[in-house]
Formats: structure tokens, C-alpha cells, sequence
């Protein structure tokens, strides 16, 4: 048993590999390292005597008050030869034909100008294989081989046609750092890190090759989105004597309007922010070209709480700019008669509006192929893979922030936004970060003090190596002020809300206050912005302790997980050491690897020195049958499914469902549909297969189906059920112990 490193390149490997999957080759120093390389690497895609260094240290880390992400870039040195030249250095490649016809990117047929080709091909940043020549230059192809993605490529004049043998584009392509376990002709791979390359280099005339690669959020770093809009000036106004009903002819030189392009009747529909102040919604009348030449007939001006047009419109709103926006209100156009996922308007749930601007690619407008929420519109493009993306944990992020941005406008600038920019400020206000996993997995990291539910991590003394466990107070990090924008409106002002710790501000030496400014321009409700900044200043009013501590590689945890660790000589709240479980947030990793060593160093958020309890809200369950102590329930009625493994909260790989909230040795009431008692019971053996609940006593009554299946209440519930769950104190019954208040989470 061994390790060995080595790293692949997209686009760059064997289609037509019999045995792997992956079919990237493997640029690695020793291939012969492998147990019997015939065997385990049957393909030969390890490309043995070819890296010559790699990094050995991987580190990245957040800051949740900056908003910010830091990671790391990495450079790789390969051995110079014919093979590596050609597929790295090479200046011109060899075109082998042009695209004749339109190819949508689920097409598996594809119309070339030459006939009697075979193997591998590339058109535009894609790699396909092509099959069978069906007929004259007509053949049969995969789609998206060696893990690039498969877009829509059009056979326009204008566009780039070209069909090549090798790469046209190097830049950009997702570089991932390998490391292989082997032994006894089987092997497994770990992704240790991953990015996107930047740079192709020699110092030696060719004898190396350097390629330089950036973290994988350089893919939204380098994006910018809200450009191509439909934009252009009034030319002419047919005014009906007020604005309902009042027509502009605008004319410009950009695209038509993303909204209402694949709807039909009076849903051809778009909203257009005129003269940067203005948004109107129109019923829109636009030419075939690709030019916008358009007819707006007005439905109502200004739209949602926007400015309002001028006194005398006709000649005010000549040669005005107007440009298209976009908004999360639900009363907004869609660019479908049916709205969903990937279409318009845009998706008031945070996480998935994050997944509609990381997924969205450039499809005409129409529903595209990179995902669930691949919106095809091309303003909106991030573009990412959804390969990169942890989906699943996005959409539970999204779903646990309690709070939906119901009338976000975007595009009420005239210029292009960076996307990372645009991200950063959607996330602050809830103290999320994007950032991106070990093994090359984009993710929304959150300032919590509670793991998933059931999925937390202990990290076991034995593992450390630090021979002391250093601690900050962190002083500088605390926090009195914060100060909150919201209810962001065309042409007006945005609302704000300001917080601040007066009684902290006094006690505090000169210069040590700090301010706190966030974002929350979709969220209309003065209440919920003011509650928002009020959490901040909570979240920071003493500042978090920070721990550091060293690690061997079998504890290995993302940024942002949260950890449980009880060590003798961490510090508690009172000033006391040991006898705690301190919950601990991984807010830094760095990561050494050699031939000598490889170990971890953390740092960490003591989240839970302050709130060191947590409560979740109890579970319950519905009775669908029953036949003596066996209670069979319905799987989710009061639990959300999560089908997509191993994304599952839980890590079962299967979904969450309501049994799970239960043990042996709970006391349970069972009531009615409407909640009257009916007896008490204790749980016995849950069977989750069958979702049945097996009492240690069979119930007095039979069940009903719709009966429900919940907690005693605190003073007759187990130990263990109180120190987990919420219970709801009566007029007598208070918790014992007042001064541990529990933090309560859904």
C-alpha cells in the first residue's frame, strides 16, 4: 500500500478508454509505482516519468465580516516531451472541418463540411467523439467526453465553426491535484485540490512546461453577467393619453428581450428600466433580428414601488436609454408561459437564485443543460459546470436562512457585474461565504454554531498533534455597529437600518469600535432587515475565540463544517479549562503533504462558548397504519426528501424521513389530527425501512391514520430528548438551569 500524486487536465485524455471512467490522463513522476500497472491501470492514461513538482501545500481560509474567500494557486511542472508539447504548447492546432449545422447541446447527431473522420474532436471549448457517419458528413457523437461540458453551438458565419483535433483553449480548463491509493491491482482516487489553469510556460526552451492554476472560484471571479441585454434608446412615442396603454419604439444594437421570448399571447412580456430611473413592464412587439427594433405597449408604470414617469412623456422619454432588468418578484415577466426553475422570474430562495447565476449558461434564452436551474439567458451566465457544484448543500443553505428576497432587481446599473462581486453581496447579510471544497465541490459556507442534523463530526483528541492547542481572544473582531441597506427600488433611494451596542461602544477604548455593512436590497420588510442587523451585532458582540491546533490526515474537514472536540485545556466562557464540548467552526485549513509527512492545521471558531447548547425543533409523525405495538408512519410529512446522495444531510445516502427524529427509550404522546392527547408511549426500536415506530406496550386505543406521534412534554421527556429538542415552557414549567439558554434552530 502506497501513495502516489499526479494531476489531470480537462479536456485532456482518452475518450475511447475501456476501463475508467474518468477518462482524463493522469500526468504523474512513477507510474510503475502502481501494484501491477497492467492491471490496475489497464488504460494507460497514467502518464508515468511526466510531473516533476507539485505543490505540497494547500491552504485556504474565510472571513465571514470581509465576506471573503481566500485560496490558494498552485503551479505544476511537467516533464518537457512530444506528448506534452503537443497538447500544451501547441500554438496552432489542426482544424479538420467546420460545423454545417446548428448543434443544440443535447444533439448527439452533428452535420460536418467533411466526410471520413473519426475519434476525437473540439469545437469551442468542448471535446466530442464522433461514431458512426450515418450518411454524407453526418455522424453520430458523444457529447461532453473527458469532462468538459456540452453547449449549444451555432453554424452561423459569425460564429466559430472550426472543428480541431487538439485544443483551441487551454486557459480556464479545470486542473484537479490527484492522489491515488493503490494496492493489490485496485486503487482509489482522492481529489486533493482543484482549480482552473492560468498559464502555459518554459524557462528551458521546452525541457519543462509550467502550468499555473488558479483556485476553482476563479471561474466566478473571471465572470461578469448582465451583459448582452436588450438595450437601446426611444426613438419614438405613441402616447394614449396616459400611460397605460402608451407605446415606445426603442431601437438599439444589442439582443431581443430575454423575457417573454419563449412565451406566447399577452405573456410576451418584459420589464425595461428606462432612462436608469424607470422600470416599466411592456407587452413587447420585437423584430426577428438580432438587432433590437422593439414596440413596448406600457402595462403600468412605474412598475412595483419604482420612480414614476414624467409630467409630459412625449417629448421627456425621447432618446432616453432603456435596457432590460431583472427581478425576483413573483409578479414579474417569465421568458415561458409556465415559470420553474430555469426560467424568469428569477427564484426569490437565496440558494436557489444562486444556482440559477452559478448555472445559467448562454442558450438564446431558452432552458439550458447545465443543471436544473440553467436559465439560458445570456445576461444572467456563470456559466460553472454543475458538475462543480454541490447542489445539495446550496439548497439546504438557501432553506435554512429563514428569509426570501422577494423583490430583487438586477440590472439597475447600466454596466456589467462582476459575478463574485454580485455573490459576495447577496451572501453577507446572512455571514455566508461561497468557497469550494477539498475535493472540488462549490459550496456556501455559513457562521453557525450547529452541524446538519445528525451528520455532526467529533474530532478525536488522539488525532491531534499540536503539543499545545494555542487561543486567541480575538479581541480586534469584535463588532457594535451594523448598518443594513434593503428595499432596493428603480430610481429611488434604498431604505437602511442601522444597529448599534451603546453599552459596549462606552466600555470600549478609543478606536476599537468596528462597523459591520451589509446588503439586503431584495428583502422589502423593515422588520426583517432590522432583525437581520440585530443577529450581526449579536453574532459579534463578544468577539469569537479563535483555536489552532495541528492534525494527522484522518481528520479531514471543509471549511465551515462544524466540529465537536472536548480537550482539558480549551477555555470556557467563565474563565474554567476542560469538561466542555466546545463546538468549533473551520473558518482556515492548510494541508502539507510530502514524502516525509502529511498533516493538517486548522483554525477555528469557538462558536459555541457562548450558546453551548442546542435545540432543534422536535420531531413528529404521522400514523398511517398500525397493528398492535407496531405504528407504520408516512415517510415525510413533516420532513423535507433529500433523494440526492451523498448529499443527504443525514450521510445515510438516502433520504431524511419523519422516523429518523425518534430513538429507543423516547416517550412519545399520541394525539389526533387535532391535537388532543390521546395516551402516552415509549418508543421501543425504530425500523426505518418501514418507517414503523414499535412501542414497548401495545396502545390502549388502535391508532387512526392522521393520528400524530410527537415528544412528551419537558418534565416527562428522557434526558436525552430534552438536551435535543425544543419544548414550548408552560406557566409552571421552566427550564431548571436559566442561565444556559439553548440556541434553537429548525
Amino acid at each position: 500500500m502506497g501513495l502516489i500524486h499526479s494531476i489531470r487536465v480537462e479536456g485532456i485524455g482518452d475518450p475511447e478508454a475501456s476501463t475508467a471512467s474518468n477518462k482524463l490522463y493522469r500526468w504523474t513522476y512513477d507510474r510503475s509505482a502502481l501494484d501491477v500497472p497492467s492491471t490496475t491501470d489497464p488504460d494507460s492514461l497514467y502518464k508515468t516519468d511526466s510531473l516533476l513538482f507539485w505543490p505540497s501545500e494547500l491552504s485556504s481560509s474565510l472571513d465571514f465580516q470581509q465576506g471573503s474567500v481566500r485560496g490558494s494557486s498552485q503551479t505544476f511542472r511537467l516533464r518537457g516531451s512530444t506528448e506534452v508539447w503537443s497538447w500544451f504548447y501547441r500554438l496552432l492546432p489542426a482544424r479538420v472541418a467546420f460545423l454545417e449545422a446548428d448543434l443544440s447541446s443535447s444533439g448527439t447527431s452533428i452535420t460536418l463540411d467533411t466526410s471520413g473522420l473519426s475519434g476525437l474532436i473540439y469545437l469551442e471549448r468542448e471535446a466530442l467523439l464522433l461514431g458512426t457517419e450515418t450518411s454524407s458528413k453526418v455522424y453520430d457523437c458523444d457529447r461532453g467526453v473527458l469532462e468538459t461540458p456540452a453547449r449549444p453551438h451555432s453554424a452561423s458565419l459569425t460564429s466559430d465553426r472550426a472543428i480541431y483535433s487538439t485544443p483551441t483553449t487551454i486557459e480556464g480548463r479545470l486542473v484537479q491535484l490527484i492522489e491515488t491509493s493503490h494496492s493489490a491491482g485496485a486503487y482509489v482516487e482522492s481529489v486533493l485540490w482543484s482549480g482552473v489553469l492560468r498559464s502555459v510556460s518554459t524557462e528551458d526552451g521546452g525541457a519543462s512546461i509550467t502550468l499555473q492554476a488558479d483556485d476553482l472560484l476563479a471561474l466566478i471571479r473571471a465572470r461578469k453577467i448582465l451583459q448582452g441585454r436588450a438595450s437601446g434608446k426611444v426613438s419614438r412615442v405613441f402616447w394614449a393619453g396616459q400611460v397605460s396603454g402608451s407605446v415606445l419604439q426603442a431601437a438599439g444594437s444589442s439582443g431581443p428581450f430575454a423575457s417573454g421570448s419563449q412565451a406566447t399571447g399577452s405573456n410576451v412580456r418584459a420589464l425595461a428600466l428606462l432612462g436608469g430611473s424607470t422600470c416599466l413592464e411592456a407587452q413587447t412587439f420585437q423584430s426577428a433580428s438580432e438587432s433590437l427594433d422593439v414596440l413596448l405597449e406600457v402595462v403600468e408604470a412605474p412598475y412595483g414601488q419604482g420612480k414614476s414617469l414624467p409630467e409630459s412623456p412625449e417629448s421627456a422619454l425621447l432618446s432616453l436609454d432603456l435596457v432590460e432588468v431583472f427581478t425576483t418578484r413573483s409578479d414579474s415577466p417569465s421568458n415561458y408561459d409556465t415559470t420553474g426553475l430555469n426560467t424568469l422570474p428569477l427564484r426569490q430562495d437565496l440558494g436557489e437564485l444562486t444556482l440559477q447565476l452559478l448555472t445559467s449558461t448562454e442558450n438564446g434564452a431558452e432552458k439550458g443543460s447545465n443543471g436544473a436551474y440553467d436559465t439560458g439567458i445570456e445576461a444572467l451566465a456563470g456559466s460553472v459546470p454543475e458538475a462543480l457544484i454541490n447542489t445539495g448543500k446550496i439548497l439546504q443553505w438557501g432553506s435554512d436562512l429563514g428569509f426570501v428576497l422577494e423583490a430583487l432587481f438586477l440590472g439597475l446599473k447600466a454596466e456589467p457585474e462582476a459575478l463574485d462581486r454580485l455573490l459576495q453581496s447577496l451572501h453577507k447579510a446572512s455571514l455566508s461565504i461561497l468557497c469550494q471544497s477539498r475535493s472540488g465541490k462549490i459550496y456556501v459556507a455559513r457562521l453557525t454554531d450547529l452541524e446538519d442534523y445528525g451528520a455532526g463530526s467529533t474530532l478525536d483528541p488522539e488525532n491531534i498533534l499540536s503539543v499545545g492547542i494555542p487561543q486567541d481572544r480575538n479581541l480586534p473582531e469584535a463588532l457594535d455597529r451594523s448598518e443594513v441597506t434593503f428595499n432596493h427600488r428603480p430610481g429611488l433611494q434604498p431604505d437602511q437600518v442601522k444597529i448599534s451596542d451603546s453599552i459596549k461602544y462606552s466600555r470600549q477604548a478609543l478606536g476599537e469600535s468596528d462597523l459591520f455593512a451589509a446588503d439586503l436590497g431584495g428583502v422589502r420588510s423593515g422588520s426583517l432587515a432590522q432583525s437581520i442587523a440585530q443577529s450581526i451585532i449579536q453574532r459579534f458582540h463578544e468577539p469569537i475565540p479563535q483555536i489552532s491546533l495541528k492534525t494527522n490526515r484522518l481528520e479531514i474537514h471543509e471549511l465551515g463544517a462544524v466540529l465537536s472536540l472536548t480537550e482539558d485545556h480549551l477555555f470556557n466562557a467563565d474563565g474554567t479549562r476542560g469538561g466542555t464540548v466546545h463546538k468549533l467552526l473551520v473558518v482556515s485549513r492548510q494541508e502539507v503533504f510530502n514524502s516525509d509527512r502529511h498533516e493538517l492545521s486548522y483554525g477555528l471558531l469557538d462558536v459555541g462558548l457562548i450558546h453551548n447548547r442546542d435545540g432543534w425543533i422536535a420531531p413528529s409523525a404521522q400514523v398511517a397504519s398500525s397493528s398492535g405495538a407496531d405504528l407504520t408512519c408516512e415517510s415525510n410529512v413533516f420532513t423535507a426528501s433529500y433523494s440526492d446522495s451523498p448529499e443527504d444531510p443525514l450521510g445515510t445516502g438516502s433520504s431524511r424521513v419523519d422516523v429518523d427524529g425518534f430513538s429507543a427509550g423516547d416517550v412519545l404522546d399520541l394525539v389526533d389530527s387535532a391535537g388532543t392527547f390521546k395516551e402516552q408511549l415509549i418508543v421501543e426500536s425504530i425500523t426505518r425501512g418501514s418507517n414503523m415506530i414499535t412501542t414497548t406496550t401495545t396502545p390502549t386505543t388502535t391508532p387512526a391514520a392522521g393520528d400524530i406521534l410527537r415528544p412528551s412534554k419537558y418534565s416527562e421527556a428522557t434526558t436525552s430528548q430534552r438536551h435535543s429538542w425544543i419544548f414550548v415552557a408552560g406557566s409552571s414549567e421552566l427550564m431548571p438551569d436559566a442561565s444556559k439558554p439553548y440556541t434553537y434552530r429548525a
